[in-house]
């Protein structure tokens, strides 16, 4: 970058239920956090190029 102008990015993904679905997806997410955290952990991010 020439001319120094800097830049952020933010990289994430989220889990989301809707309806009658809600209580069973927070029963599970206990159980499911530290999988869906080493997926993210070891995801490559992607690059950008300004």
């Amino acid at each position: 970058m020439k001319d120094k102008t800097k830049a952020l990015v933010l990289y994430s993904y989220s889990k989301r239920s809707y309806g009658n679905d809600v209580t069973p997806f927070l029963e599970k997410l206990k159980d499911s956090r530290n999988g869906l955290l080493n997926e993210m952990i070891t995801a490559k991010v992607p690059e950008v190029k300004l």
